[in-house]
């Protein structure tokens, strides 16, 4: 049941976890890394999935546990994340860490993303001084 989708997930984590300097979801239990994602300790990340942001959410085995949180709506990554640019906020916040597994960028799309053509054109001028 699970793809490279989770895979993509971890990494998004992960940016964000560089971008600041801190863990974005640090949960010490399912339900505490549950609320963490819908309500991050001061901002809410993602909000509570809903049938609206993730068709089908319902439906998924351990959908119960979610019935104990309040809901909470998202708020923009900018505000956690400030020292990333509108290209790295864009990968992470509508790409990388998009509930729904098959609304996820997979990774070779990922390293097409804007926020890296920097990465790629410093690349490509390496190559070209050989």
């Amino acid at each position: 049941q699970y793809s490279t989708s989770i895979d993509v997930w971890s990494a998004g984590c992960i940016f964000a976890e560089m971008a600041s300097g801190r863990p974005l979801f640090p949960g010490s239990s399912i339900k505490d890394q549950l609320l963490r994602i819908f309500k991050y300790p001061f901002y809410i990340v993602l909000g509570t999935p809903t049938e609206e942001t993730w068709p089908g959410v319902s439906t998924l085995p351990d959908y119960k546990l979610q019935n104990d949180f309040a809901t909470y709506s998202k708020i923009p990554l900018e505000t956690i994340l400030p020292k990333l640019d509108v290209h790295g906020i864009d990968l992470l916040s509508q790409k990388l860490i998009e509930y729904q597994p098959d609304k996820r960028i997979n990774a070779e799309d990922a390293l097409k993303h804007p926020y890296f053509e920097e990465i790629h054109k410093k690349e490509l001028s390496q190559q070209s001084s050989i």
